[in-house]
């Protein structure tokens, strides 16, 4: 029996280590220290200027020393510069045939076979990754990003309450869960990926014997290699982060309107569950009240839902289609093409792959706002089907119902559609088109080279 009891708790101890799935009687101490981790992860590597804390009125923000500002400042320009002169060179390395030039930009893959491969995979990952760290940056100067300063609230208070957050009891709970997983899965991403992209973008040269055989070519290259790996660490390490901010934020909305949904199914029971010594006066009074806090928890939850994604929603697009592309782009060069050598081609089709997985997991996760919304429009039907309200809560209701169940209602990507469950299996087969679209199209162009 005490064997059989420890070996459950090991298990159940590893599951909640390896998962970062906090049980249920931890303190939030955990979930505050590993916010406040990937907040500095996030600020060291310039995906925003503040983190967490983005609020229309700053005095946080305002009080910011001038050492910080310029810290920021320099280290944010360095990155431009370094992706700049990358993005040129590597341009150049691909037309250029001269071998002299090729020296003297340092070409990491000198006289080999791949190298068409290799620069357009560098080629391609700074030129999505500096456009979507620009475009965040530009959005946390805009003030668009403000509903992340319940973390920062949550941070300095030390507890996730319900009532400032907007839930209910259970679905604080719920969204402390959520923020817990989230938290330690970007946090180990960050720390893993700063070895990994630097390994995989210096390999090519490191292996490469020219290197070792031309000594302008080790010096060249060396230096080069300075401001390449200065640069993807960064670019790459800030392309995780946008989408972890992009999960925080749907993580609150989704929470709020589970809340909504946990308050349609408990209220109206309770009430059809009372007794019939009470008068129906009393009933419909309980479910007045009742419908006339439901909705306007509704309309303010909505509304402040569609008013932050609505700001987000090229952005959103922008993750839909270039990062997936390039994602898929990495796969098609790791594993159809196999760029340089078996090691190389595994690391790229393994970080191809989880661009793609984060993708298709924010597209589930997202595609049920949708289903949620749905469950309320039944609810409400069902309501002011059975009971006699007042025109303006009647009215009220019909408007909730209709917004719920419209064309634009959920998530948008851009101007294009909104994620359900059907954009789930339809970004599935495009994922799986655009491959082979690259094999039966563009992969004699890399095998001809």
């Amino acid at each position: 029996m005490k064997l059989g009891a420890s070996f459950r708790f090991i298990t159940k101890t590893v599951y909640h280590a390896f998962l970062g799935i906090p049980q249920l009687n931890e303190h939030h101490d955990s979930t505050i220290y590993a916010l406040d981790r990937f907040e500095r992860y996030t600020i060291f590597f310039c995906t925003l200027r503040n983190g967490f804390r983005q609020y229309e009125v700053q005095p946080r923000q305002v009080s910011q020393s001038t050492f910080l500002r310029r810290f920021f400042g320099a280290r944010n320009w360095s990155i431009r510069l370094a992706s700049a002169l990358n993005f040129f060179r590597f341009l150049s390395l691909i037309f250029i045939e001269e071998e002299s030039t090729r020296i003297y930009l340092g070409d990491n893959v000198f006289r080999s076979k791949d190298r068409n491969s290799i620069c357009v995979l560098i080629l391609s990952s700074i030129v999505v990754s500096i456009f979507s760290r620009e475009w965040f940056l530009h959005i946390e100067a805009g003030h668009k990003c403000t509903v992340l300063n319940n973390y920062d609230w949550i941070r300095n208070k030390g507890l996730f309450d319900n009532v400032y957050l907007k839930m209910t009891v259970n679905q604080a709970k719920q969204f402390r869960i959520t923020v817990h997983f989230l938290l330690n899965l970007y946090n180990r991403i960050i720390v893993v990926l700063v070895p990994f992209i630097t390994i995989l973008y210096n390999l090519p040269f490191l292996t490469n014997p020219y290197t070792y055989r031309i000594p302008l070519l080790a010096f060249y290259g060396s230096l080069w290699s300075l401001t390449l790996t200065w640069s993807v660490v960064f670019l790459a390490n800030e392309i995780f982060t946008i989408s972890g901010y992009l999960f925080f934020i749907c993580a609150v909305h989704y929470h709020r309107i589970e809340s909504i949904i946990e308050q349609c199914n408990s209220k109206p029971n309770s009430i059809y569950s009372t007794r019939r010594e009470y008068s129906s006066i009393y009933l419909d009074k309980s479910i007045i009240s009742w419908a006339s806090l439901c909705t306007s928890t509704w309309t303010d939850r909505i509304n402040q839902f569609e008013f932050d994604f609505d700001r987000l929603r090229y952005l959103v697009l922008y993750y839909f289609t270039v990062v997936a592309f390039l994602g898929d782009l990495f796969i098609f060069l790791g594993l159809v093409v196999g760029a340089h050598s078996k090691l190389v081609a595994n690391m790229i089709a393994m970080l191809g792959g989880l661009i793609l997985v984060l993708c298709v997991i924010a597209c589930y996760f997202t595609g049920g706002f949708v289903t949620k919304l749905q469950l309320c429009h039944r609810k409400f039907h069902s309501i002011c089907c059975s009971t006699k309200l007042p025109i303006l809560n009647s009215l009220k209701i019909l408007e909730i119902m209709d917004r719920s169940l419209g064309p634009r209602v959920g998530i948008k990507v851009g101007d294009l559609t909104t994620i359900t469950q059907m954009f789930f299996i339809s970004f599935i087969l495009e994922v799986g088109s655009t491959l082979m679209l690259f094999v039966c199209n563009v992969r004699g162009l890399f095998a001809s080279n």
